[in-house]
């Protein structure tokens, strides 16, 4: 298999960017969606792996949703009211999804990943680890993400592209409100989110590599 260089990741991750916030108002409030997934009494919101990614909206990031068995944080089940997702892709290792959300007094994190490389094919899905978070774990993640101003920090930022490295896409969606950051080089706050995510799995991943 041909090797798929970093900058052709990040093209298509820059593009599918620019689709998700141009039309996350438009399409959410005149185009015909996919209907929102089951809730469970946990509020685990469910992929439908029949439903075409196309449906949701916004074509080439469903798409790349779609490898991981995600749903645009915009179509997540009503019982969710605040949700945080961070989409790896590493040259060298495992593309990988952390998403954490909140329902009601309740806080969860899953955690999704692929088999192949993301700098030589996406591969396709490999299974997730899903639990509950502590109240504690949950509002020191939020805390950190108003200490670093998550939600005033520039969706993208001119950056010099590395053929080897990895792309990080950060998404937030609370109260009506949905911000995303894209970065190659990820500032020093931005890493200890990321990090944040990572310790909160419990699982390990090579992420290090790509954050020092």
């Amino acid at each position: 298999m041909k090797r798929l260089s970093l900058r052709l990741t990040i093209a298509l991750v820059t593009f599918f960017i620019g689709v998700g916030i141009v039309t996350f108002w438009l399409v959410s409030r005149s185009a015909p969606v996919a209907e929102t997934p089951q809730e469970t009494p946990d509020c685990i919101p469910q992929y439908d792996v029949s439903v075409n990614p196309s449906d949701y909206g916004y074509s080439v990031e469903a798409k790349l949703l779609a490898r991981f068995q995600e749903l645009p944080l915009d179509k997540q089940p009503t019982c969710v009211d605040e949700s945080y997702r961070l989409t790896w892709l590493p040259t060298f290792h495992a593309p990988t999804v952390i998403r954490v959300w909140r329902s009601g007094e309740k806080y969860f994190i899953v955690t999704k990943r692929l088999d192949g490389k993301g700098g030589y094919g996406l591969g396709n899905f490999n299974g997730e680890t899903v639990h509950s978070l502590t109240a504690e774990e949950w509002f020191s993640f939020v805390n950190l993400l108003h200490q670093e101003s998550f939600w005033n920090v520039p969706s993208k930022v001119e950056e010099r592209l590395l053929n080897d490295g990895a792309a990080w896409m950060f998404e937030g969606t609370n109260g009506g409100q949905y911000h995303f950051i894209f970065r190659v080089t990820p500032s020093d706050k931005l890493k200890e989110i990321f990090r944040s995510l990572f310790k909160l799995t419990g699982i390990e991943t090579e992420h290090e590599l790509y954050l020092s």
